[in-house]
């Protein structure tokens, strides 16, 4: 039996390993008598669970989500805490690792000796959004149209929320840039974006989005997506954009350059980011989108749970490394 652990983490992308956790349990009810395996999913309630875990030696299974704001953002402390977690819970009581990308996969791989699963993603339902039926209803924008870019995100350093800004207060009148989200922390850039939105009419601050409804409104209104990023599991707001038919522009990063090779977009170092945009150099990168819908059938919800559903299959019936 399982026992998903999804407080600190957000519930509607965890829809899929939600169903295959409550379909494997109502499957093998038998099970019930044995010690329970908990899914701790999201860094934090990994960091948050570490001691209990410990201390009970009780068998988790660890789901890598939000790794980048801790690994990337603290520096040396970060990385020897994703480390020095994963490690001990590994040698004592750990029965394998979930990530969302092959680079997370190879860096576990180095030193830990249970299984490392990699999963497409947290699952996308094309049901809850509302887009165009076909790309061709979402052509290019020619030369003499009004470019319309987007950005949504939350606001802060991971996101490279400072390239945005830059990238805001330099745009020509003939580009428009749709913003939604909020701060991380604080309402600084949120703040930013208002009061430069006043000013010029080219540029549109939306805030945060409370439904799947405004989320297809903001991709339905742009011609391409701005995602820049320090690190990323597998990125659920690029796979938006490409259900919407909408192009993005991200960063070579963990979970992004992935994600930009196999549906052919630029993925442009951080440094040269805002030149790129300004250039309109981006204009010259339009990828077919013929094989997109294609592309994106590995990473809808239910190909997703199919995925969960093995990994736990494979889980109940694994003996542990010692």
């Amino acid at each position: 039996m399982f026992q998903l652990i999804i407080k600190f983490t957000h519930q509607t992308h965890r829809l899929a390993i939600k169903a295959a956790t409550d379909k494997y349990n109502t499957k093998n009810t038998d099970e019930i008598k044995k010690k329970t395996v908990g899914i701790i999913v999201s860094v934090k309630n990994i960091v948050k669970y570490f001691p209990l875990f410990m201390l009970t030696k009780r068998p988790c299974l660890l789901y890598y989500t939000g790794l980048g704001r801790l690994y990337v953002l603290n520096g040396w402390i970060g990385k020897l805490l994703v480390f020095s977690t994963a490690y001990l819970l590994d040698r004592w009581c750990g029965v394998g690792f979930i990530v969302e990308n092959q680079q997370n996969k190879e860096y576990f791989e180095k030193f830990v000796k249970n299984p490392v699963y990699l999963v497409s993603g947290s699952g996308l339902y094309p049901d809850y959004f509302n887009h165009m039926k076909n790309f061709k209803e979402k052509p290019y924008p020619n030369a003499q149209k009004t470019k319309r870019l987007g950005y949504i995100a939350r606001f802060g350093p991971l996101k490279h929320s400072e390239l945005i800004l830059q990238i805001v207060e330099n745009l020509s009148p003939t580009t428009e840039i749709f913003i939604a989200g909020r701060d991380v922390k604080s309402n600084f850039y949120k703040k930013k974006f208002q009061a430069l939105a006043q000013k010029n009419s080219n540029i549109h601050f939306i805030g945060y989005l409370e439904n799947h409804k405004q989320v297809s409104d903001f991709y339905n209104q742009i011609d391409f997506l701005l995602h820049p990023s320090m690190s990323e599991g597998l990125p659920l707001t690029l796979l938006e954009s490409i259900f919407h038919h909408v192009p993005f522009i991200t960063t070579p990063v963990c979970g992004c350059d992935e994600t930009a090779h196999t549906f052919d977009c630029p993925a442009i170092p951080a440094e040269q980011f805002v030149d790129f945009i300004l250039s309109g150099d981006y204009q010259k990168h339009m990828p077919d989108r013929q094989q997109w819908q294609k592309k994106l059938q590995p990473f809808y919800h239910y190909n997703v749970q199919k995925e969960f559903e093995e990994i736990l299959q494979h889980t109940s019936s694994h003996k542990r490394v010692q």
